[in-house]
């Protein structure tokens, strides 16, 4: 078995933290909320194993503070010695009194983007429900990557008004 095929295969997904663009530090903690609420989805789902950003920051000290004179960033040590299937990342920012969520999710062997997810919106004093509506984004998209026969259609889901005129059309044909 090639490392190749063992990176492809590997169902880790290493889970990032998100970064805070809001340049205020009151938001830094809305990062590691959004992060821990994702991770705690993945393995609930049973779509693999997931890789912290705590444990990429204790491995990255550990092996850069060891002498090591080629220092490690975080994408050589997921490749290198945790062989991550999968990786999400994303940020967050402020607009008009709102936090906006983005994420996307990278292949980690061949380092291409799957998939970058529309922005989600929440009201910056309840971050909580921007956070889970992103979660289910990435949830879904992960579930139909697992299993492709759940995935019925590719691209964006068809909007609710849209699909009730085509059932309706559908019924008086």
């Amino acid at each position: 078995v090639s490392t190749d095929e063992v990176i492809e295969n590997s169902d880790k997904i290493a889970v990032l933290k998100f970064g805070n663009n809001t340049g205020d530090p009151k938001y830094d903690i809305v990062g590691k909320m959004a992060a821990d609420w994702i991770i705690h989805g993945i393995p609930e789902n049973n779509l693999g194993s997931v890789i912290s950003p705590e444990i990429v920051d204790n491995y990255m000290d550990l092996i850069n503070v060891s002498g090591n004179e080629n220092p490690l960033n975080s994408e050589k040590l997921l490749n290198q010695y945790f062989n991550a299937g999968k990786i999400i990342s994303g940020n967050f920012y402020l607009k008009l009194g709102k936090l906006v969520f983005q994420a996307t999710i990278t292949d980690g062997s061949q380092k291409t983007q799957l998939i970058s997810f529309k922005s989600v919106e929440s009201d910056a004093d309840s971050p909580l429900e921007g956070i889970e509506k992103l979660k289910q984004r990435i949830l879904g998209f992960l579930i139909t990557d697992k299993n492709k026969k759940t995935n019925l259609q590719e691209g964006f889901p068809p909007k609710f008004e849209a699909y009730k005129l085509l059932l309706d059309a559908k019924a008086n044909a």
